[in-house]
Parts: structure tokens; C-alpha cells; sequence
């Protein structure tokens, strides 16, 4: 599992409490409660490092994105 500020493109990456944990930036109180939670309970991080690598390898494997990419490009520019 992640533990990550909420900042930029990274809340569309890391699903808070789904795949790890989102932070507001700055707050380190919430940093380490984030931490200890996770440090206690090996059951959740290994639930949501489970279902990060299954989000990762479904929305940005390459192999599969690729040609999504490419199929969109030919119908953004068709002649």
C-alpha cells in the first residue's frame, strides 16, 4: 500500500483507503496516524497492496494501453 499527499495527479493513481492512503500536505499528524494504522494491521496492507498491483496492472499496463491510445489518436484524427 501507498501513503501519499493529496496533491497533483495522485489521488487519480492512489484510491484513498482502497489501495493505500491519501494525506492532506503538510499534515504530519495524519502522515503518522496513516502509518501506525498500517504498521498494525497486516491483513490491510496486504488487502490493499493486493488491490493496488490488480489497479495498476488493469489501468496502466502498457501493453494495453498502447493501443487504446492509438485507436483513440486514429479517431481524434481521421483524414
Amino acid at each position: 500500500p501507498v501513503i501519499a499527499s493529496r496533491v497533483g495527479g495522485i489521488p487519480d493513481i492512489v484510491r484513498d483507503e482502497i489501495t493505500g492512503f491519501l494525506v492532506e500536505p503538510g499534515n504530519g499528524e495524519q502522515l503518522a496516524e496513516r502509518m501506525e494504522t498500517l504498521i498494525g494491521d497486516g491483513a490491510l496492507r496486504r488487502r490493499m497492496g493486493l488491490e493496488g498491483r490488480r489497479h495498476v496492472e488493469r489501468d496502466y499496463d502498457a501493453a494495453q494501453n498502447v493501443p487504446r491510445i492509438l485507436n483513440l489518436m486514429k479517431q481524434t484524427v481521421k483524414p
